[in-house]
């Protein structure tokens, strides 16, 4: 030792003590905070609003479906039942409309020219849109099916 008395304190490393500080802090931290808890929350109703929407389409999907079978359904049954007329179909009866709940159907029946004795049956169902009961040229949807009669 000097005459002063002095004290002469050994070099810190800082680095290190602040690693140490730094370290200590983190390990004696309980819970999330308040951004974490808030991004967490974002990205769980992002996915929820995800499946909710899928769902819906899904839904949607399965009435449009049915309503298609349906129509199928409905104009099948129109062309089997001219089918079954066949020669002995009323010339009033060539062209007709009617109404079966939400479908609209109308059937035409027509020479057709390019084979001899043959008649041509077109029939349509539409469904779906605001004049679709009066008027099936203004439904939204419409499915259309043909068939050859011969005589």
């Amino acid at each position: 030792m000097s005459k002063g008395g002095s004290f002469k304190p050994r070099k810190n490393n800082n680095k290190q003590m602040r690693t140490i500080a730094f370290n200590s802090n983190s390990s004696n931290r309980k819970g999330f905070s308040l951004l974490e808890v808030l991004v967490s929350i974002i990205i769980i109703f992002v996915g929820i609003l995800g499946i909710y929407k899928l769902y819906f389409s899904v839904i949607h999907a399965s009435i449009f479906s049915q309503k298609l079978t349906t129509a199928t359904n409905l104009a099948t049954a129109k062309i089997d039942e001219l089918k079954i007329l066949g020669s002995k179909i009323d010339p009033d009866f060539k062209n007709g409309e009617e109404t079966d709940d939400i479908y609209k159907i109308r059937w035409t029946i027509n020479n057709y020219t390019d084979i001899e004795n043959t008649k041509i049956i077109k029939v349509e169902v539409g469904w779906d849109g605001e004049e679709c009961p009066n008027n099936i040229d203004k439904c939204s949807h419409k499915v259309i099916l043909t068939n050859l009669l011969k005589e």
